[in-house]
């Protein structure tokens, strides 16, 4: 069983997406995957920077090769999902 925790949030490169990725990125053992239509916008970069355990991914909700996209990259980096929001 791993300890790390990995989520992926939706939106979450601005407002409460983006808030509950700030919140999650500063806890210890987790891995956090930012879904956002705009996986290089600015705010992602920057907390990408400060916390090395962030990827933003392409998260579009009605594409679906971007979401299959997105759970390829989850898989080959972690392994492992636990908790989208």
């Amino acid at each position: 069983m791993s300890l790390k925790v990995v989520y992926l949030i939706t939106g979450a490169n601005r407002g409460i997406g983006f808030g509950l990725t700030a919140v999650l990125a500063a806890r210890p053992n987790t891995v956090v995957f930012a879904g956002t239509r705009d996986p290089a916008a600015q705010s992602l970069k920057d907390l990408a920077a400060k916390y090395p355990n962030v990827h933003a991914v392409k998260l579009t909700s009605g594409d679906k090769a971007d979401n299959e996209a997105a759970i390829a990259e989850i898989q080959k980096t972690t392994g492992q999902l636990d908790v989208i929001l």
